[in-house]
């Protein structure tokens, strides 16, 4: 019956426009019954799988991640990237090589293609990759992931790891402990995490339904892996927490 209602309304719209439709109703999330029917399970890797798919597919390649805030001011409901923007660069002086997980259309990757020697971009669709070598030319190395692992980069081998905006809707909060320990093992020696994370401390992490998970679990996945708090900021992002790690 679904499958014959969506065929309907895609013969009806029109792929591009249902596409559209379809986008913002993932965009301005409020759990009614037609985003639920048409989008299905928010939380869960086919969920994220449609970023890239309506990315590809959009009339606008440069503004399409916009909707998730400007890196360059504060954005309401999301916080204030400001912070997030000049900490990145800063830590460009410390550090040679970063790896982005959840890189999308590039948003955060012109920052870190312009401020580090060695940058390592991931994300779920392979075909992002046309795309992103038009931007940034061969200045990065592009790789896939199933959404928990990092295969693909040796052990000891990456100095920084950063991500915005990609984990807050993994399908459950193992995801983000299996992550944690892939980060131990891909960092260098005193390597650092700097991570966006769901976090129910969190009105805005609350409201739009992000993956539930605790402050508590969070620094227990944390120690549990072996990986030690820098900073736990509660502050920055409206609507999840950033966690900074080192791996001494």
């Amino acid at each position: 019956m679904k499958k014959k209602f969506i065929f309907f309304i895609k013969k009806c719209l029109g792929e591009k426009l249902y596409l559209r439709i379809k986008g913002y109703l993932i965009i301005n999330y409020n759990n009614t019954y037609m985003w639920s029917f048409l989008v299905g399970k928010p939380n869960s890797l086919k969920y994220q799988k449609l970023w890239s798919k309506f990315y590809l597919k959009s009339d606008d390649k440069e503004n399409f991640s916009s909707a998730w805030g400007k890196i360059d001011q504060y954005n309401e409901g999301q916080g204030d990237y400001r912070i997030v923007l000049k900490k990145i660069i800063l830590m460009s002086k410390s550090f040679d090589s970063i790896l982005e997980i959840g890189c999308l259309d590039g948003k955060w990757s012109e920052v870190l293609v312009e401020h580090f020697d060695e940058v390592h971009l991931m994300d779920l669709n392979d075909k992002l990759l046309p795309i992103l070598d038009k931007k940034f030319g061969n200045n990065f190395r592009f790789h896939t992931t199933n959404g928990n692992e990092l295969k693909s980069l040796d052990d000891d081998s990456i100095e920084l790891i950063f991500s915005m905006d990609s984990f807050v809707r993994v399908p459950n909060k193992k995801y983000i402990l299996d992550y944690l320990n892939e980060f131990k093992r891909v960092l260098k020696k005193q390597g650092e995490v700097y991570v966006h994370l769901p976090c129910n401390s969190k009105k805005e992490c609350i409201k739009k339904r992000f993956t539930d998970i605790s402050k508590p679990e969070i620094l227990n996945f944390s120690e549990m892996v072996g990986l030690k708090l820098i900073e736990f900021d509660e502050q920055t992002l409206d609507h999840g927490i950033l966690l900074h790690l080192i791996k001494e």
